[in-house]
């Protein structure tokens, strides 16, 4: 099932098939190269004031979106180094192996059609096609695989919203968009990532604190990057390491309505 999208679509966009209610899933452009997470149901208030007047809703509200520079490719060409943490795929979030504080705000998980790579081959798989699905079943239903042998499947992807602490060394852009502040005086940004494929291995706990009735929003988890190696493969991924639990004043940001 193919979804055809305009260039200024940023958001995720469904088709819903009435013959099987399948749901397919897919995006416009790689989510490393979205500038932000658009969120068109956010509420709407108007506002008038000396410094602004206008009705503020879902389109203003953008969220930056967090991505990993890969061991090779035109990221490290332009000078990032791998394994770097981008915002918007342009500023610096986090050095290779140093830590970032996150909070896991809401977790998305579909099954995503991917092609297995195979050096020295073209790829048949184009992006734009690539269809996802909410549930294995649908997979199957739509005569998808989940076997990753196969060369076309469906892999598990995850997209998370995360309320990321305010490094201690942040550059002042860094710290320009931490917007929010709790009462302890710690500050905080929005913002999006994704973990696809072998990197989904490194959100399983999150998804475990669900499965066991916990919210997401009840542990701080450690972020940073490494080099996997496998199968002659190389590449940077995600790791994410408990904290512990949120902080009081943590637990009273999140319920303040504030986000």
């Amino acid at each position: 099932m193919k979804v055809d999208l305009t260039k200024k679509q940023t958001k995720t966009a469904v088709k819903k098939s009435a013959e099987n209610t399948e749901t397919a899933i897919a995006s416009p452009t790689p989510l490393d190269q979205v500038p932000a997470v658009y969120q068109p149901d956010a509420g709407r208030t108007y506002i008038e004031d000396e410094e602004y007047k206008g009705e503020l809703g879902g389109e203003d509200v953008r969220r930056p979106f967090i991505s990993i520079v890969p061991q090779t490719g035109k990221k490290v060409e332009a000078g990032f180094r791998p394994g770097q943490l981008l915002l918007r795929g342009e500023t610096v979030l986090r050095e290779p192996g140093k830590p970032l504080e996150i909070i896991v705000l809401s977790f998305e998980k579909v099954f995503k059609e991917t092609e297995k790579i195979i050096p020295g081959e073209d790829r048949e798989l184009d992006f734009k096609d690539a269809r996802s699905f909410d549930k294995a079943e649908d997979v199957i239903r739509a005569g998808g695989s989940l076997d990753k042998n196969d060369h076309i499947y469906f892999s598990p992807d995850a997209r998370l919203l995360l309320l990321v602490k305010k490094p201690e060394d942040a550059t002042d852009e860094v710290g320009s968009l931490c917007y929010y502040t709790d009462e302890d005086g710690e500050e905080y940004m929005i913002a999006g990532m994704e973990f696809s494929k072998s990197a989904f291995n490194a959100v399983i706990p999150v998804e475990e604190l669900k499965k066991h009735g916990k919210s997401t929003r009840s542990m701080r988890w450690i972020l940073t990057t490494r080099l996997v190696k496998y199968n002659g493969f190389s590449w940077q991924g995600p790791r994410l390491q408990p904290a512990g639990p949120v902080t009081e004043a943590q637990e009273k940001f999140m319920a303040s309505g504030l986000l």
